[in-house]
């Protein structure tokens, strides 16, 4: 029986024992998640004492959720396109700057319904980008065959927020007032901005989407000072190799051999693209000398 139970109590947790990634992410986002729950409870407190109208709380969850259901699927399109990580590292930072000026308002006593509602509609703003980006980053962290016990460790923890965030926001209200939520909002994604910083790289999984979005999404790894030619060189087809010639060839060869768990047609295209847009840029990469089907895969 205990072993049994130990068994079901690995698989469960399985993504945080295997992926250092994720396991820095989950307990950044325990920490901020139940901050933000916080937040929701205080802001609609301060609406409801400052308005005593029903409608009143009801258009301030019009102003935090509208923009992310009208605009949603286009988040969910950009998402796609970006660097993950670092859209989540800036939209968490605006999260925080949201959170600090409630706080700032509020225990002032500066703080008026009407800003309260600018601010939630900030942050529902910034929810469009935020959320679709927060989940394709996840299979980046854990891969496909991990995804499902990933997702329910995450919807267990939202879960558990809904509960402990709100219930720690009413002893703060009854003891200290709203502001006091805000400002331990504020500092709560101090935490998920220090996991995504601490993240590594390296051992994130790249998810095939088209050869040309992988291109881009490699390049963000070769050093700053080069990404703008090599941006030029998958955008345009054009040009003129100037400088820095040896570093450039080593990030390109690393970009072209360094694959992770790609299908092979996908990983072909890939190759294929990058030899043609390489090979009409006149950059001379030992590895795309060789035909396209041998540049090696490690």
């Amino acid at each position: 029986m205990s072993l049994g139970i130990g068994s079901a109590t690995g698989r469960t947790f399985m993504s945080l024992r295997r992926h250092y990634n994720y396991r820095l992410y989950f307990f950044g986002q325990v920490v901020s998640i139940s901050g933000t729950w916080m937040q929701s409870v205080a802001q609609a407190w301060f609406v409801v004492q400052n308005t005593h109208s029903p409608l009143a709380v009801g258009l301030l969850a019009v102003c935090q959720f509208g923009p992310y259901g009208l605009l949603g699927l286009f988040g969910g399109a950009v998402a796609d396109r970006l660097d993950q990580r670092k859209v989540l590292m800036g939209t968490q930072a605006a999260f925080m700057v949201t959170a600090a000026a409630l706080a700032g308002l509020t225990l002032t006593g500066h703080a008026t319904v009407w800003e309260v509602y600018v601010i939630a509609g900030i942050t529902g703003l910034i929810t469009v980008l935020d959320t679709p980006v927060r989940q394709a980053f996840t299979i980046q962290m854990v891969g496909r065959d991990e995804l499902p016990n990933a997702v329910a460790l995450n919807s267990s923890l939202f879960n558990a927020s809904r509960i402990i965030g709100p219930a720690i926001a009413g002893g703060l209200i009854a003891l200290t007032g709203v502001g006091i939520c805000f400002l331990i909002n504020a500092l709560s994604y101090l935490a998920v901005l220090a996991a995504l910083y601490e993240i590594t790289s390296t051992y994130l999984i790249v998810v095939a989407g088209s050869s040309r979005a992988l291109f881009l999404h490699e390049i963000t790894r070769v050093p700053l000072d080069l990404q703008p030619k090599l941006l030029r060189v998958v955008r345009s087809g054009e040009f003129e190799l100037r400088g820095s010639t040896r570093r450039i060839r080593v990030n390109v060869r690393w970009i072209a051999s360094s694959r992770h768990d790609l299908a092979e047609r996908e990983l072909h295209r890939f190759r294929g693209d990058l030899y043609d847009r390489l090979n009409a840029a006149r950059i001379e990469v030992p590895s795309l000398r060789e035909r396209r089907e041998d540049i090696p895969c490690w």
